[in-house]
């Protein structure tokens, strides 16, 4: 049964009580007060008001009918849309219902539109974690992925090169310490990836902090290209360096800037790489195997290798110096072509 059907059946029924009992209580007065008039005289009196209270209960039946059948559409399409709201509520739709001029339904609406918000905050931070806890898992896959295929060449080297001197212990001297500096540079690659891990680690957490002073970026660059020369023995590096200028930053942090993009130039290029300072800009340009538009934006993210390389690095040498220069005001520009080569710079503030 409809809620307007029961109104309209509650209201014809309180409304006949309610004229019986007005029948009655004018019955009784007509007995008690009109004692000269005779019993046929009061009985037709009795029905003249009979009839004229049914008249008028029928008349306010008749004119009630359109106005409960009005509540109950207008109920209906309240009841409506608080359901949809909460078939969309429960699809996580979190929608809004609008004010009613009815008070009860204005209440009711306003505490569904508290609850849907109040949802609405969990569900944002609910998926906030989940992201998150996604990022660190994939992040967690990468470095292991990254730190297993690093180390598997250099710890290979070691390997081999341990077991052939306890295995040959009359070996040449000369045979033998072309072994041992194996080892040594192996060892020192690996020396160098925890020392990148662990400044990748403290570039994502923020606790690389500044400590500033004055210093001259041409021997800052001149310091970088000797220190790399003894790693890539034969391989030419030009330095040109124009005025004099001295720049104002973390030394350090310029310094495992400068190498991180010279060792970066060197691996992906076999001919001479050129690093050029004009005052405050540095410039680091390799004619190697280029980058590719696709891959630009996402060569400084963090464990991302250059498709079709021949380098084995995890990925974190240019996601440092994008941080270390974030840090000091400044970002990473990369101008390349593929086959032709690249071209990283910086400015200093």
């Amino acid at each position: 049964m409809r809620v307007g059907q029961l109104l309209f059946l509650t209201t014809l029924a309180l409304l006949g009580l309610l004229f019986l009992t007005i029948f009655n209580s004018i019955s009784s007065l007509l007995e008690g007060y009109c004692h000269a008039l005779d019993t046929k005289t009061l009985g037709e009196l009795k029905y003249t008001l009979s009839e004229r209270l049914f008249g008028l209960y029928a008349l306010s039946s008749l004119l009630l009918l359109p106005l409960l059948y009005l509540f109950d559409r207008s109920l209906e399409r309240r009841i409506g849309r608080i359901t949809q709201f909460i078939r969309e509520l429960l699809q996580r739709n979190y929608p809004r219902l609008p004010p009613d001029p009815l008070h009860q339904f204005h209440q009711l609406h306003r505490e569904l539109n508290g609850l849907a918000k109040t949802l609405k905050k969990r569900e944002e931070k609910k998926s906030k974690y989940t992201k998150k806890l996604k990022r660190l898992t994939r992040q967690r896959s990468e470095l292991i992925s990254a730190l297993s295929h690093e180390l598997k060449n250099p710890v290979a080297i070691i390997d081999g090169s341990v077991q052939t001197l306890l295995e040959e212990p009359d070996m040449e001297r000369e045979l033998q310490r072309s072994f041992i500096l194996k080892i040594h540079r192996a060892s020192g690659k690996i020396g160098r990836m925890i020392d990148r891990l662990t400044l990748a680690v403290k570039a994502e957490s923020g606790k690389l902090e500044l400590r500033r002073s004055r210093f001259s970026l041409c021997h800052l660059v001149q310091e970088a290209v000797t220190f790399l020369g003894e790693r890539y023995r034969g391989r030419e590096i030009e330095v040109e360096c124009g005025k004099e200028e001295e720049v104002y930053g973390d030394r350090e942090m310029v310094l495992t800037i400068v190498e991180n993009l010279l060792d970066n130039a060197l691996k992906y290029s076999q001919e001479k790489v050129v690093v050029r300072v004009h005052g405050r800009r540095v410039e680091v340009v390799d004619r190697g195997i280029g980058i590719d538009p696709s891959e630009l934006k996402r060569v400084s993210k963090k464990f991302y290798r250059i498709h079709n390389s021949w380098d084995n690095s995890m990925g974190l040498g240019l996601f440092i110096v994008s941080y270390l220069l974030e840090l000091h005001g400044s970002r990473l520009e990369i101008e390349s072509q593929p086959g032709k080569g690249s071209t990283f710079s910086f400015q200093l503030p």
